[in-house]
């Protein structure tokens, strides 16, 4: 999440949900501003800067279609789960 960053902030500290309506105000944001400046943003590589607006795009497009109100960010992957439930 790029939130913490950009606050100064831990990681640990934020709330995982993002609510689409703070999602859709910072893609509004992102998508005003041009690839040098989306390069400095806090927390975001710089060579994920020229999709990033797509990325946002595709998640508020997957929201409305779903009808989800929010999203929980989580540090771990598919995987992690799938190798649990093959250990338990």
């Amino acid at each position: 999440m790029m939130r913490a960053p950009a606050w100064g902030r831990a990681l640990a500290v934020e709330s995982p949900v993002l609510a689409v309506t703070e999602l859709r105000r910072f893609t509004a944001n992102v998508c005003e501003l041009p690839l040098a400046e989306r390069r400095r943003l806090p927390g975001l590589p710089e060579a994920r800067a020229d999709v990033f607006p797509a990325a946002l795009l595709t998640l508020l497009e997957l929201a409305q279609l779903s009808g989800a109100d929010a999203f929980r960010h989580s540090l771990y992957s598919l995987r992690f789960g799938v190798a649990a439930e093959m250990l338990a």
